[in-house]
């Protein structure tokens, strides 16, 4: 059991990394003009690819009490299965500006020819098919040895500092209408961030000179 714990929290880690890698990539036409705009974009994406990997753990660690290999076999599954979902919605959301929901598969299911998909989208839905697999059965075994506790813990302690920064930053970018941070939520695949604007008045953290101005500016 504590080698497959062990196994779950390196393979967290990689693939936290490698969905940051991926969730990124749909913030790329947003412009960053400021250090603000920017440092913003990277604390949300990776609140975002820690809250995916982290879900993934807690539901992996129902098994965790199986052989090492099968553990490592369903760590595989669960990990690359989101890895082609997030792919697959980057391609989507190019197209269509949406993200992989309940209507786009009910769709998907319903009436396929109505996407448009072309063949060259085809093809390129296969090879991420197979990069996937690839990323999840071959090339993590090969670097999960690499990364070791200390490395785990100290990344693991800098992302939740990014969790509550990013997540304060949206909360009052929010109370004060922000566009250009507000702009980075309907790109990120599935992001919820924290909203607080009875909190955030309560503790006079209201900011009416620059709300008005954001207010004028929309």
């Amino acid at each position: 059991m504590l080698n497959n714990f062990k196994t779950l929290v390196k393979n967290t880690l990689f693939f936290h990394l490698i969905y940051f890698i991926i969730i990124y990539a749909f913030t790329l036409s947003i412009p960053k003009d400021t250090f603000y705009t920017l440092s913003y974009s990277v604390l949300a994406v990776l609140n975002q690819s820690l809250a995916i990997s982290l879900i993934l753990a807690l539901a992996l660690t129902l098994f965790i009490w199986v052989n090492k290999r099968f553990f490592q076999s369903l760590n595989a599954l669960f990990f690359g299965s989101v890895l082609l979902i997030l792919i697959i919605d980057h391609t989507i959301y190019n197209l269509y500006r949406f993200h992989i929901n309940g209507f786009f598969i009910n769709m998907f299911f319903t009436d396929f020819q109505g996407f448009g998909f072309s063949v060259l989208t085809l093809i390129k839905i296969s090879a991420i098919t197979t990069f996937s697999l690839l990323t999840s059965y071959f090339i993590q075994p090969i670097i999960a040895p690499y990364i070791k506790k200390k490395t785990a813990i100290l990344f693991f302690s800098l992302s939740f500092v990014a969790l509550l920064l990013g997540q304060s930053i949206h909360a009052y970018s929010h109370a004060h209408n922000m566009s250009a941070i507000l702009r980075f939520t309907p790109s990120i695949p599935w992001y919820i961030p924290l909203i607080a604007i009875d909190d955030i008045k309560k503790w006079g953290l209201i900011n009416e000179d620059l709300l008005e101005e954001n207010l004028k500016i929309t």
